[in-house]
């Protein structure tokens, strides 16, 4: 598996907007990486399930660049996230660094772990996930929340933000 951050950017419109801003800043994730003839290949873009792909699409269909409600890409109308024997990705732009590869999810989270205090892990584990998960469902179903801060969501991370 292949360790990254994203940017809270990322996220924005998944996490809820009363817990927003008390997010990391830097978000741990991965991707699995297949080795195919002698190429290792990263298979990222199969994270958004298709429901949610397409919620996506239908919301922001004036614009090809999204980094927001969990992706990154400068082609949100065709993102490359089908096997076409290539790497796959859909949070390239919200990539904020590259921690390498790692043989298994323990290995990675031994070394990366989120930190965020106990009142924070807490209320995460307990309230903001669940919250997090019931906001999927409802992109899924085509209810896309629009948040404050809209405008923000479509931007480019720029200088050294693209790790892969």
């Amino acid at each position: 598996m292949h360790g990254f951050t994203v940017h809270k950017a990322l996220q924005r419109g998944v996490v809820p907007e009363l817990v927003y801003p008390v997010a990391p800043a830097e978000i741990f994730d991965s991707w699995i990486e297949v080795e195919a003839g002698d190429t290792w290949i990263g298979l990222e873009g199969f994270i958004l399930d298709a429901p949610y792909l397409a919620a996506l699409q239908r919301g922001f269909s004036g614009s090809d660049s999204l980094c927001g409600y969990g992706a990154g890409t400068e082609r949100l109308s065709r993102p490359p996230v089908e096997w076409a024997g290539a790497s796959t990705y859909i949070r390239k732009i919200g990539i904020a660094r590259d921690l390498g590869t790692f043989e298994t999810p323990d290995e990675f989270f031994n070394v990366h772990r989120q930190e965020f205090g106990q009142l924070r892990d807490w209320l995460y584990r307990h309230v903001v996930r669940h919250w997090m998960n019931a906001r999927v469902r409802r992109i899924r179903d085509g209810r896309l929340p629009l948040k404050p801060g809209i405008d923000r969501l479509n931007h480019r991370h720029e200088g050294d933000a693209h790790a892969a």
